[in-house]
Formats: C-alpha cells, sequence, structure tokens
C-alpha cells in the first residue's frame, strides 16, 4: 500500500521557495488581469455581464485555492514528510485544494463561453457548439467533485489510513481521463470562434489579429498539458507525499489561475489603447515643452549676452565705436578726443564715461555750467 516509514532520504531538501514564487506570482496576474478587464469594460462605457460575474466566482474559487496552498506550504508540503500527524493535515487540504482547482475551471469556461454568445450570439451557428461545450462542462464538474469527496468510503479513510475496510478509488486512473477532458475542451473552446472570425468583413490583417487577441487563451492549454505530464511522473503511492505531490499540487494552481487570466485577456484591448495614447500624448507634451524651452533659453542668453557686456567697464572699452566727443566748459571747448558709444540691445542707449563724470564733478565743484555733446 505505502511505503514503509521512516524513509532514507535528505531531510534537508526544499521546494518551497520556487513553490511560494510561483503561486503568488499567477495569483497577482489573475488579480490584476480581472481588475484590468473590469475597468476596460468601464472605459467601453459597457455595463458588467453574466460573464464578468461568473469570472469573478472563478477568482474566489482561485483565491479559496491560494490560501489553501499557502496552508500546505505552511504544514510541510515541497519538504519530506516528518510525521503521520503532518501528513493528516496535508491530504485533508489537498482535497479542497482539488475541490477550489475544479471549480476554478469550470467557471472560466462558463465565462469565456458566455462571452462568445454575447460576442457572436447573433451568429445561430455558434448556439448548438456554446450549449455542448456547456453541458461538457457542466457534467466534467460534477463527475469530478463527486468522486474527488466520496472516492474514498468512509471519507475520512482518505487521509487516515488507520481506518479499515477502506475502499478508494484509483486516483491515477480516475484523474488521467478527467484531465484528458479538460485538456480536450479547452482546445475546443479555444478554437471555437476562430471560424467565425474569419467569416467578418475586414481585412486579412485585421481578422489575423483579433484571432491572435483570442489565441492569447492558450496559456492555459500548456499548463494543463504540463500538470498532465507532472501526473505521470508523481509517485502516488509513497507516504512521502508532502514531497512528492509537491510539484503537482503547484501546477494545479498555476492552471487555475492561468484559465482567469486567459478568459481577461481578449478584452483588455480598451486598456492597451488608453495606454498608447497616454504615453502618445505625454511625449508630445514633453517633445514641445522642451522645444519651447530650448527657444527661451537662446533667445534670453542672446539679450543677457548684450546687456552684461554693455554692463562691463572692460568690455565696453573694446566694444565701442569710435566717434568725436567735444566737451564744453562754460560755452568753451576743453578738449575734443575720440570717445566710445555703445548700443545695449533695447535696454539702454549711452552711458557716461568716468572721464565725463570727473569733468562735471570738477565744473560744478567750481560753480560753473557743464555739458557735454556728441559729434560723429
Amino acid at each position: 500500500m505505502a511505503a514503509p516509514f521512516p524513509y532514507t532520504l535528505d531531510p534537508s531538501a526544499n521546494k518551497q521557495p520556487y513553490m511560494y514564487g510561483a503561486i503568488c506570482t499567477v495569483y497577482a496576474l489573475a488579480v490584476t488581469t480581472l481588475a484590468l478587464r473590469i475597468k476596460a469594460r468601464r472605459i467601453s462605457r459597457a455595463c458588467l455581464g453574466a460573464d464578468d460575474f461568473l469570472l469573478v466566482t472563478s477568482l474566489v474559487f482561485a483565491t479559496a485555492q491560494f490560501i489553501d496552498m499557502l496552508l500546505l506550504l505552511h504544514n510541510g508540503l515541497g519538504q519530506h514528510l516528518k510525521s503521520l500527524s503532518q501528513f493528516d493535515r496535508i491530504l485533508k487540504m489537498f482535497l479542497f485544494s482539488d475541490v477550489t482547482y475544479y471549480c476554478t475551471l469550470a467557471f472560466a469556461k462558463y465565462s469565456i463561453l458566455l462571452f462568445y454568445w454575447r460576442i457572436f450570439g447573433h451568429v445561430k451557428a455558434i448556439h448548438w457548439p456554446i450549449y455542448t461545450l456547456l453541458s461538457l462542462t457542466t457534467g466534467w464538474l460534477i463527475e469530478v467533485v463527486v468522486i474527488t469527496i466520496f472516492g474514498c468510503t468512509p471519507v475520512a479513510s482518505f487521509w487516515n489510513f488507520t481506518i479499515k475496510g477502506e475502499h478508494c478509488v484509483d486516483f491515477v486512473k480516475f484523474s488521467l481521463p478527467n484531465l484528458a477532458i479538460n485538456f480536450v475542451t479547452d482546445i475546443l473552446i479555444l478554437a471555437l470562434p476562430l471560424p467565425f472570425i474569419w467569416r467578418l468583413q475586414q481585412s486579412v490583417a485585421q481578422k489575423v489579429l483579433i484571432s491572435l487577441m483570442f489565441l492569447c487563451g492558450g496559456f492555459v492549454c500548456v499548463a494543463s498539458l504540463i500538470r498532465l505530464i507532472t501526473l505521470l511522473q508523481t509517485d502516488f503511492s509513497s507516504i512521502d507525499e508532502s514531497w512528492y505531490i509537491s510539484d503537482f499540487a503547484m501546477w494545479c494552481t498555476v492552471e487555475a489561475n492561468f484559465a482567469i487570466i486567459s478568459a481577461c485577456l481578449p478584452l483588455l484591448r480598451p486598456i492597451f489603447k488608453a495606454s498608447t495614447s497616454y504615453v502618445s500624448n505625454v511625449y508630445k507634451k514633453s517633445t514641445q515643452s522642451l522645444s519651447r524651452s530650448n527657444k527661451g533659453s537662446s533667445r534670453f542668453s542672446s539679450q543677457t549676452h548684450g546687456i552684461s557686456a554693455s554692463k562691463s567697464s572692460d568690455s565696453m572699452e573694446k566694444d565701442m565705436l569710435p566717434m568725436h566727443e567735444t566737451q564744453i566748459y562754460g560755452g568753451k571747448p576743453v578738449r575734443e578726443h575720440k570717445g566710445p558709444i555703445t548700443i545695449e540691445n533695447e535696454v539702454s542707449v549711452g552711458y557716461e564715461t568716468r572721464r565725463q563724470m570727473e569733468t562735471r564733478r570738477d565744473a560744478l565743484e567750481k560753480g560753473g555750467s557743464w555739458s557735454y555733446q556728441t559729434v560723429r
């Protein structure tokens, strides 16, 4: 039945660090994409529909699974088993995690199918495929939940190996066909809108872009396939299940959250358009502001250059144009010499030289009158 306990393995081995990283990352992405989906609906001024509420329900189950996985890791999932009591706790929580996983996937599929109905509902040819996939998903959900909960008789024998006369279904034989059905329905749901997209009166390039937008849901198919491969590699016969089922449990969480992300991606186009428009506007404003500031600084520098040059006594002597200056004292010329003149860039024209100031001061001290005139 189960391998003998204790086992001879390295007790320090630990898968928990990358498991914490994986489940926290995908859950955060699921919450973020759902929030962006609701924001996109508001940008489009569209009311929330049944498909949106079904996806919110899916996220509720995903949140319960996420919390359960954190508790599983806290109780030793991803490490080698240390006691039989720990083994019981892990199996109880793993049973709950399985149920929430199946519900998350089913409600995400319901949401996608109702989204197709909202977009292509006027096309009668898509009605029966949607009805068929809804029925398959509902039958699959009922079957897996019932067998998961009541797969062992009595139910407590699933985690308590001391109960005698128990009867349990073979988990691997039960899981393989159900995972195969899940994978096939994912592919069918993913491919369902493509024939109707290519009937639209659009250009080939637009049809390709719309098809790629819907095919973004392929992430969940990849995760489902990896989970199927992991199932085949997992040893469910060992009592050290806290170690051997850890990867399988992690991929259950990854696939469930990818289902929510895949359901949101096709509706995020308004977010991408709004973001692109915002970045473009910011770039244009910054470019225009930089251009104006460059023009203003060049104009200001040319003005201040003229003003500073006219106020520097040394530079004024060099930059002045020659002229004939005649100073008159008491109505008679005192002396005549060549002097300077400056143009100070629309601030002031001319100035009084030091020699003129001294001459005026001397003349005023002697009680005479003084003036000077400039003769070119």
